[in-house]
């Protein structure tokens, strides 16, 4: 045993081995816990799993607790379904469901249960201590100071009890480095893209009174992150319109061809197809080629009140998983998705819910997320913060907030110049970009742009 290999050994494994806690109920608590994280490990919907998921396998007294805790935690992270059968094929036992607890004592207990570990390593170390002093040699002090400060002062340790902090020399390059962070992606709107530098995590809210074009809007951005930035995944999620209604606005404005066409063309009354018809047909067949090379990369949801801001997580760490890159989200719309805390009173606070739960998302996953918001029609025709319908949230929590307006149309009703005033941009200045809306197409594009009045934007222009 020279080398000391089986005496440490010896020595980890009855440091592992379970031995008759101090306090009587260490067991109940540990029990508690992973029963109660087992209940809500596989859905999103309230904070408590991510609070409980932030312990360690080392807080926990029992091997067994230790070790169902790191498998379900090992699977929550790469994105799995957890489940009695997986975690006991990978040999840890499954809690006792009927021992869970609600939220606020799951939690008082985790503090209970960190605390007790805290208490147990800082009583390792005082025995190590004085072991140190009881074998050193006392014709030796410097080699006793030297043995208890490689004891006391050992530095992997007292992590525990006090995470190290790196100095500001270490830290200053990665600083300036970060200032310098690449683009976020393309969303094929050049001006849009130059003014938030592409579309990067975070929340990325478009408000508009109805029929502006707001859908259609976002529909195009969404075909165009998915056509220009390589690899990258796309969720569209809309509450609303169909997915055929939303492949029209595509085809169309891909094809040149008017989006009415593709509901009459092929009228079964139809005895021959007309010529204008068959430049038309023939015209879609580029944009169906088109559209189907930039839909391998984009999804499109029906959603309904199964896809609250859980699935909607579980559907973007599924790409995440699957492509290694973070997917785009785009959400049609803010006020319909459903929230699923009973504990939330009214419209303004689920909003407000929604909106801290996508920033979550887009934290946790490094994904953009655009959401389509409804306009509070006091506010219709005028660029400012109120101007979003249950506007706490989305004043406070979004990253980048815009409003578009309808400003003028042509007398045949086909084509609408419109503003897309982003009113607060997180990391940059505020614009007007001016677009024009070529309605019977469903297309947009950029015609110029000027710069926004901070006061305005707040609503705290005296001149209005």
């Amino acid at each position: 045993m020279k080398d000391g290999k089986a005496e440490k050994a010896i020595k980890d494994r009855i440091d592992a081995a379970v031995e008759a806690p101090v306090q009587d109920d260490q067991r109940d608590l540990e029990a508690a816990v992973l029963a109660t994280l087992a209940g809500v490990i596989n859905g999103d919907e309230s904070d408590l799993k991510y609070d409980l998921l932030d312990m360690a396998g080392g807080d926990f007294y029992f091997q067994d607790h230790r070790d169902a805790f790191n498998i379900m935690k090992m699977l929550a992270g790469a994105g799995d379904h957890v489940d009695q059968l997986t975690v006991q094929e990978k040999g840890a036992s499954w809690p006792d469901l009927t021992k869970a607890v609600p939220g606020d004592q799951a939690q008082a207990y985790k503090r209970r249960i960190i605390g007790r570990g805290n208490i147990r390593q800082a009583a390792k170390i005082g025995r190590e201590y004085q072991e140190a002093v009881a074998a050193a040699d006392p014709d030796d002090l410097p080699g006793l100071v030297a043995a208890l400060q490689g004891t006391v002062f050992d530095v992997e340790k007292t992590k525990r009890f006090a995470p190290p902090v790196r100095p500001e020399a270490d830290l200053v390059k990665d600083f300036m480095l970060a200032l310098n962070d690449p683009p976020g992606y393309r969303t094929g709107f050049d001006r849009l893209d130059k003014l938030t530098r592409g579309l990067k995590p975070g929340v990325f809210i478009i408000a508009a009174p109805p029929s502006a074009g707001k859908t259609t809007f976002v529909k195009q951005m969404a075909d165009q992150v998915a056509d220009l930035n390589e690899g990258v995944p796309v969720l569209f999620l809309s509450y609303e319109q169909s997915a055929g209604e939303l492949r029209i606005k595509s085809m169309a404005r891909l094809g040149r061809i008017e989006n009415e066409w593709f509901r009459t063309w092929h009228d079964p009354k139809m005895t021959a197809i007309p010529e204008h018809d068959l430049n038309s047909l023939l015209k879609s067949s580029t944009a169906l080629a088109q559209y189907q090379k930039l839909g391998r990369r984009l999804k499109i949801i029906e959603a309904d009140f199964r896809h609250n801001i859980g699935t909607i997580r579980l559907l973007a760490q599924r790409e995440k998983l699957q492509t290694g890159k973070a997917p785009a989200v785009f959400v049609d719309y803010l006020q319909v998705v459903p929230a699923a805390d009973p504990a939330l009173k009214d419209k303004r606070a689920e909003v407000d819910y929604l909106v801290s739960e996508f920033r979550r998302l887009a934290r946790d996953i490094g994904s953009p997320v655009v959401i389509v918001s409804s306009m509070s029609r006091a506010e219709y025709g005028r660029v400012q913060m109120s101007g979003f319908k249950e506007s706490g949230g989305i004043e406070y929590g979004a990253d980048i907030a815009a409003i578009m307006s309808v400003k003028d149309e042509t007398s045949d009703g086909t084509e609408r110049s419109i503003d897309l005033a982003v009113i607060k941009n997180r990391n940059g200045r505020r614009k007007k970009i001016f677009l024009r809306y070529e309605m019977k197409y469903d297309a947009f594009e950029e015609t110029g742009d000027e710069d926004l009045d901070y006061l305005k934007a707040l609503g705290m222009d005296k001149n209005e």
